[in-house]
């Protein structure tokens, strides 16, 4: 559902500002179609089946897609995203492994797992135990579910629900709602237990063939989302990288709003959006990174010997990343984290968002600064018209030169050290002040201290946005448009 290039570290970076407790609440089960008995489902897959014709390509797809969905619900400590799928085999030879064996990102905790396949009117139903969970490793870093099906035959309906479960907050969340097979149905729900609120967007849906509506958006009330595509035509290849380009039918989620209820005085809503956050956020990975990267000295020193100048170390040092470590890319690698620097050094490679922090904390160790870039592509429209959260930017880069910039990806094989890719166009950049972190940090303690002292507790939702505000006048981030290639 993520990519590297999406910008979604789990590194609880959202807690720069304040502390956040939830409200318990209770999972529930039935959003797991797989799980409903024989009769509801006949009926469900009754309605669906009228629809697989009528799909642009499906007489010539393995499978076609009658019902995808996801459900997201927050719970006390964590959330859960339950996906539902159900697809009509056409060519068994053609069915692909992400329909049977999906990939899922839920850090190895899957408490529900079920499958069926109907077929010639009778249920063939699986449960945990004919589920198997390959848990990612240092060459696959994203977890496997293996349903043990058995043979797919030309008519058969299978459908399977998994629930994935994630610590922590909810976090920015893209999900394409058009795979490498024909999409018929999908729809998009987030069940809240009134302690969070959420922006849904939707991208090239035509006016009819999406509905989103919202119900309970009153503070302290639980909330649901709804969105719902129709009849959307199939698209050949699903985008290499996430969060996908606005010709590609996508739901994405951004969390807008958290309720804080601290017994130190945080309580009530406070607000997530806004560009400083997203600044403090791409601060903190680069301080994450470094502080685990270890000593690269020796490998930097080794890089830029003989080069005089910050750019040419800069260069140097993106070639080395760009040709020297192996590229991950693909779905079977994790979208949401990273190995420690000193993993990727070993086994030289890297996924595009370790190679760009490779690049950083090489760079770091001779004295250069360096720092991460989130960059929206030209094609995608102004920055200015979407809402000020992770899901505006779809690159990375890492940005050098202080007032005069100088910008490198080393994840591009054959892409000319100190250049940006030709598709991004003007694309707008954003990318955090040096030593933002101490600032934003320094600034929260001292805004915190003055309105406990004057008020015996704290407003997060002002708080939040004096410091939108001030870190718009003190220069906290850069939004930068880039030159024509």
């Amino acid at each position: 559902m993520s990519s590297p290039r999406t910008l979604r570290w789990t590194l609880s970076l959202a807690f720069l500002f304040f502390f956040v407790h939830t409200s318990a609440a209770v999972a529930q089960t039935s959003w797991a179609v797989a799980q409903r008995s024989d009769e509801a489902l006949t009926r469900f897959v009754g309605k669906l089946l009228p629809h697989a014709d009528k799909v642009p390509g499906a007489d010539d797809a393995g499978a076609v897609i009658l019902y995808k969905q996801h459900f997201l619900k927050s719970l006390e400590k964590n959330y859960q995203v339950c996906t539902n799928m159900v697809f009509l085999v056409k060519n068994p030879a053609q069915v692909g492994e992400d329909l049977t064996r999906p990939y899922m990102d839920g850090d190895g905790h899957y408490p529900e797992r079920n499958a069926f396949i109907l077929r010639d009117g009778k249920f063939l139903r699986y449960d945990e135990s004919k589920a198997e969970v390959v848990v990612a490793t240092d060459d696959i870093h994203r977890d496997r579910i293996l349903f043990d099906l058995a043979p797919l035959k030309k008519g058969d309906v299978v459908g399977w629900s998994v629930v994935e479960s994630h610590e922590g907050m909810v976090e920015p969340w893209m999900g394409p709602a058009a795979d490498r097979y024909p999409v018929v149905y999908v729809s998009v729900r987030i069940l809240n237990d009134g302690s969070s609120n959420f922006a849904l967007e939707g991208n090239a849906f035509p006016e009819k063939a999406v509905s989103i509506k919202t119900e309970g958006l009153v503070n302290d009330r639980p909330e649901q989302w709804k969105a719902r595509s129709g009849e959307l035509a199939a698209i050949e290849n699903l985008p290499a990288t996430e969060p996908f380009p606005v010709s590609t039918p996508v739901f994405a989620i951004a969390l807008t709003e958290r309720h804080a209820d601290d017994p130190n005085g945080y309580r009530g809503w406070v607000p997530m959006e806004g560009w400083a956050t997203v600044a403090a956020q791409l601060s903190g990975a680069r301080e994450q990174i470094l502080k685990d990267a270890g000593s690269l000295d020796i490998q930097a020193s080794a890089l830029t010997t003989g080069l005089d100048d910050d750019a040419a170390k800069e260069k140097a040092v993106c070639e080395y990343v760009r040709d020297q470590i192996k590229l991950l890319d693909g779905d079977e690698y994790d979208r949401t984290g990273m190995r420690t620097l000193k993993e990727v050094m070993a086994a030289k490679e890297a996924t595009l968002f370790e190679k760009d922090a490779l690049m950083i904390a090489l760079l770091d160790a001779v004295g250069i600064d360096a720092q991460f870039a989130a960059v929206r592509p030209q094609s995608w429209g102004p920055l200015d018209q979407v809402s000020k959260t992770f899901i505006a930017f779809g690159e990375m880069a890492v940005r050098c030169g202080g007032d005069e910039p100088r910008w490198y990806d080393p994840a591009v094989e054959g892409l000319e050290a100190g250049t940006l890719p030709a598709d991004w166009g003007k694309a707008e950049v954003l990318s955090p002040k040096t030593g933002l972190l101490e600032e934003v940090r320094a600034y929260r303690k001292k805004v915190a201290t003055e309105s406990y002292a004057k008020s015996g507790k704290v407003d997060p939702r002002r708080l939040m946005e004096e410091a939108e505000a001030h870190a718009k006048a003190q220069g906290w981030y850069r939004i930068e448009t880039l030159s024509a290639p």
